[in-house]
């Protein structure tokens, strides 16, 4: 019997770090953005927000915001997931 959860684990295991994070990231965004845990303004990143009221994370989550789940949010993440772990293993395999 193998377990559902250990062939994802796996799959998801054997992709480069950075594209994991990232993919990981997103991911994680769109939920809270879809099931309305959060406001989208939240995300993103303006000088008043990021730098004058001192919260650092606008600039990452700014990076990882894709939107709320739909096509487009596929897409984007299919683009991404191939363009970032395509630079990752042809940049850092070298």
């Amino acid at each position: 019997y193998v377990r559902p959860y250990s062939i994802i684990q796996a799959m998801v295991q054997i992709q480069p770090v950075v594209t994991r994070t990232y993919i990981t990231g997103a991911f994680l965004i769109a939920c809270s953005l879809s099931l309305g845990f959060v406001s989208p303004l939240s995300y993103f990143y303006t000088f008043q927000t990021g730098i004058l009221d001192f919260q650092i994370w606008r600039p990452f989550t700014a990076l990882l915001f894709q939107g709320k789940f739909s096509f487009s949010f596929l897409f984007a993440m299919y683009f991404c997931y191939f363009g970032l772990s395509r630079t990752e293993t042809d940049v850092f395999n070298k």
